[in-house]
């Protein structure tokens, strides 16, 4: 069985699934990256020349393929569970665990990286929050990152991980 990240960004879905698949021994796929080795545009190229909707279609699209591999880490991106029907394909197909960190943590990871089109303000981010929080409460388990260690919440993603798959 797949073990899926979801969150919001910078919550360390990224950081945590390469450490998740090297702990685990597992193929690890980042759905931002798989969508932008296959396209040639980067997200904020996604976001400019095609929009927001296409890009999410392109989420849809890399999560079917990914799901159809054999078992990996998967970090997705952080809109991907916004989709009804990613959230039942994950849920279906993977071990889900949700990614939650404090508001102000957020912010300070995020600020600086150009590379997030939906991160543009600190209200922005608020704003985000509040409106993905359903889709991310469709997580098996959920691990708040911002005061943990990485080792720390790697060995309890593992620990569950272990414990809910056959």
């Amino acid at each position: 069985m797949h073990l899926a990240l979801i969150g919001f960004m910078g919550t360390g879905k990224t950081t945590l699934g390469r450490a998740l698949g090297e702990k685990l021994a597992m193929p690890v796929v980042d759905t931002d990256a798989y969508i932008v080795a296959h396209s040639r545009l980067t997200i904020g190229e996604w976001f400019a020349q095609r929009g927001e909707e296409a890009f999410r279609e392109a989420e849809s699209e890399a999560l079917a393929h990914i799901l159809a591999l054999p078992p990996h880490v998967i970090a997705t991106g952080g809109g991907l569970p916004v989709r009804e029907a990613n959230r039942i394909a994950l849920c279906t197909h993977a071990f889900v665990v949700g990614l939650v960190a404090h508001e102000a943590d957020i912010v300070a990871r995020v600020r600086k990286d150009d590379t997030r089109p939906l991160a543009q303000s600190g209200a922005h981010v608020r704003a985000l929050l509040a409106s993905r929080k359903e889709a991310y409460a469709c997580a098996h388990m959920t691990v708040h990152t911002s005061r943990c260690t990485v080792e720390e919440v790697v060995e309890a993603i593992a620990r569950a991980y272990a414990h809910d798959t056959p």
